[in-house]
């Protein structure tokens, strides 16, 4: 008996937000407080918009909620998005990113740690994604200048999350720069061992591991660090990857004028790759290949860029 080909599924671009997510988006929004006390979100918003960036909704929750949160996703697929040792995740199927305040790191950092978190998922959210039919399924395939290679398999990695997890720690790494203060910046210099009054812009070298067990080094501004205990530091996965760009913003800041255009005017998107190769031919496709979103890899790909533009 011949073989009958698989029927063809249609990508359908939608309007809006379907009416599932609408309602679960709003179920979030009504169950959960906004735990905003002492947080300066209005500095946080002001700062995102100066930046050439649209704002994003932004709900604070308690850290043991994270445990509730992910039972409500989790019949909708949703509920990998977030981790116990996940401070903030921007959610493109609801149009709506979540910070759990870190008591622990609150203490150690102020709340400006939190406010960073915020500014993060801001920059994450500034892209907003067109909802997709495929199939029976809806998804959003573009976060900002990441991608979903395929529509058929979610396990499959995104293209560009390198570039878009940089952005968006780019970004708080200069809201912190800007807005620190005195107390913050001096307990994050001790327990660093600096001289008091080094700027945020001092760099140190940073080491990193593999699940395997191989080390790389890379180096960093000291603002995106922070204090993880009395005696130690850390960074986020991402903050590799931004380090680079700062790099390379510094000595094409049309490249930074494009990633931000970028964000609400998808046009301006093909920009991106041609200053790329200008560093390097190349370059942006090596970086398009990082698929692994942790500081291991991304420092790889944070080093190469380092390499290319001191050729």
């Amino acid at each position: 008996m011949e073989q009958q080909p698989e029927k063809i599924k249609k990508v359908e671009r939608l309007n809006e937000m379907p009416e599932e997510w609408q309602n679960l988006r709003a179920r979030i929004l009504e169950y959960f407080e906004n735990k905003t006390d002492g947080l300066d979100i209005e500095r946080v918003n002001e700062f995102v918009t100066s930046e050439g960036l649209s704002s994003t909704d932004i709900l604070f929750i308690d850290f043991e909620d994270i445990r509730r949160l992910s039972e409500i996703l989790r019949p909708y697929g949703l509920a990998d998005q977030f981790s116990r040792s996940t401070s903030g995740v921007r959610i493109p199927e609801l149009n709506l990113a979540i910070v759990a305040r870190n008591p622990d790191k609150e203490q150690l950092n102020g709340q400006i740690y939190t406010e960073g978190v915020a500014v993060h998922e801001s920059a994450h959210g500034s892209h907003k994604g067109s909802f997709v039919e495929y199939g029976c399924e809806t998804y959003v395939p573009r976060l900002g200048f990441a991608l979903q290679r395929s529509l058929d398999d979610r396990s499959v990695p995104y293209s560009g999350i390198f570039l878009e997890e940089g952005f968006a720690e780019i970004m708080k790494g200069e809201y912190l720069e800007k807005y620190m203060s005195g107390k913050e910046k001096d307990r994050l210099l001790e327990v660093l061992g600096l001289p008091e009054k080094t700027p945020l812009s001092r760099e140190v070298t940073v080491s990193f591991q593999s699940k395997s067990g191989e080390v790389v080094e890379t180096v960093m501004p000291i603002k995106y660090l922070y204090i993880k205990s009395e005696n130690g530091v850390d960074c986020s996965a991402s903050a590799p990857a931004a380090s680079a760009l700062e790099i390379a913003w510094k000595k094409y800041p049309e490249l930074r004028t494009a990633m931000i255009e970028s964000r609400g005017d998808e046009s301006k998107l093909k920009e991106i790759p041609k200053i790329f190769e200008r560093i390097s031919p190349g370059l942006y496709s090596k970086l398009q290949k990082i698929f692994k979103a942790d500081s291991y890899h991304f420092s790889l790909g944070s080093n190469i860029i380092a390499a290319k533009i001191k050729e």
